[in-house]
């Protein structure tokens, strides 16, 4: 049996590191995008004490490559990178929900490597049921984050097409869930925290869980509609939506009607399980959103269901 040195392999992965980092580089610079030189190791150093733990490898060897955009340009990219400053600086107000709540289960949440301009972040997570998943934090969201891309290249991908201001990204995770190492056992680790955990820090690991559940398992969300109560419910269908789970139609058209039962009007939660529907693309969706807008009718139904082809293809 052929024997590599450990020193060897290192060697290796170092230089695959490094042509990644060159190709990213480039890439950027090709839509008129400039790095700044590579961080120092003093401010690696200051990275790790503000974190608290070891700065994980994607993440060095991204500063190590370079620190953020000259001039924090954002250009066509839909989250700008931070630079390691940045980084630090938003820690306190990232973490500061979390903290809150005293949870340790959320101590190490992750890394806000990104930001879209506003109170959002694009978060390097770190907890050990989803670490180096890429997770979108809103602001008005924060337990409820979407586990939106699988390693930090896919967040340099998403970008706007200046000509005409549409997003590009590449296929959400929850479309892809089952395909990479670890999201069985990391679906299953979330799915454990979320029962073992109450109130809002629940809602964090199932919203995480809906994220990385591998596509054959989607029928367990399906029960889970049912299980959880109307304030915990949004990342299961909106995961649902995302995935395009033809078999949820019913579930969701079930879930609108006991929605609004507990309500007086038409509401945002409402729109929120209509768009899931509409994002499903089937005709059965299609049939879903008009029978509703027969029961409930809304300006919002009546935009969703005009934004479906009658095959069912979304326009």
């Amino acid at each position: 049996m052929l024997h590599v040195p450990t020193h060897g392999l290192r060697l290796v992965a170092a230089r695959l590191c490094c042509r990644h980092m060159q190709k990213l580089i480039a890439s950027l610079r090709s839509r008129g995008l400039e790095v700044n030189p590579p961080a120092t190791p003093e401010q690696l150093e200051a990275l790790e004490a503000a974190l608290g733990y070891p700065v994980p490898a994607p993440v060095r060897e991204l500063y190590e490559a370079f620190d953020g955009i000259v001039d924090d340009e954002q250009g066509d990219m839909w989250c700008r990178i931070h630079t390691l400053e940045d980084t630090i600086a938003a820690l306190e107000d990232f973490r500061a929900p979390y903290e809150e709540v005293q949870s340790p289960a959320l101590a190490n949440v992750g890394i806000p490597l990104f930001n879209d301009g506003g109170d959002n972040y694009l978060v390097y997570c770190t907890l050990t049921e989803c670490s180096g998943r890429i997770i979108y934090s809103e602001h008005e969201m924060t337990f409820e984050p979407q586990v939106i891309f699988a390693d930090l290249r896919e967040a340099f991908e998403a970008r706007y097409e200046l000509d005409d201001g549409d997003l590009k990204i590449p296929q959400i995770y929850p479309a892809r869930a089952g395909d990479f190492p670890g999201d069985e056992a990391s679906a299953d680790a979330c799915i454990q925290a979320w029962r073992s955990n109450p109130d809002e820090v629940g809602l964090f690991f199932l919203a995480l869980a809906c994220g990385v559940l591998p596509r054959e398992r989607e029928g367990e969300m399906l029960t889970w509609l049912n299980e959880v109560d109307r304030y915990s419910v949004r990342p299961i269908y909106d995961s649902l939506g995302r995935r395009r789970t033809a078999e949820a139609v019913p579930a969701l058209e079930t879930l609108m009607h006991r929605t609004k039962a507990a309500g007086d009007s038409f509401s945002s939660e409402l729109g929120w399980i209509a768009q899931a529907i509409a994002s499903i693309d089937t005709v059965e969706a299609k049939e879903a959103l008009i029978r509703l807008d027969r029961t409930m009718p809304d300006n919002t139904l009546k935009q969703l269901i005009a934004q479906v082809h009658p095959d069912g293809q979304a326009t």
